[in-house]
């Protein structure tokens, strides 16, 4: 813990190796804002490129995140996560150079909730705006030796 002045103090929790910082503000707790997603899976579709009007690129796929565990009868259980994701800059130029439909990427990002009305009904959508990526395996292809 530490200590900001009289009325302030600062404090940090490790939860599964995320930081969290919160404040104790004359007896009141606050909790900062974090916005951060981590996350690892498969392509879903190849990605689609085009450009902004002042000719940014961005980028946007599909991802596919498995999670698979153990049930508390013994069976296993196993879930699927579709997430859409997109990505901007030189970026969003590397993933549609090295990725197509299958291909596997760890991703960091923040969440974007999307809204907008269409014929007097209200949408969302959360899409993952991807900050920064890693190449954790290449899928094989036909021209490539095994």
């Amino acid at each position: 813990m530490n200590k900001n002045n009289g009325n302030t103090l600062l404090c940090t929790l490790t939860i599964a190796g995320l930081a969290v910082i919160f404040g104790i503000y004359e007896g009141d707790v606050t909790m900062s804002n974090f916005n951060e997603v981590i996350l690892m899976g498969n392509f879903t579709r190849d990605p689609q490129l085009s450009y902004t009007t002042n000719q940014t690129p961005v980028v946007e796929f599909g991802l596919a995140v498995n999670r698979k565990w153990t049930k508390t009868d013994g069976s296993q259980g196993e879930e699927v996560g579709f997430f859409e994701c997109q990505c901007y800059g030189k970026r969003a130029e590397v993933i549609v150079k090295h990725f197509t439909k299958g291909s596997p990427i760890f991703v960091q990002g923040r969440l974007k909730q999307e809204r907008w009305d269409k014929d007097g009904t209200s949408h969302s959508r959360i899409r993952i705006m991807i900050e920064s990526f890693e190449f954790i395996g290449r899928k094989e292809t036909d021209n490539e030796p095994k």
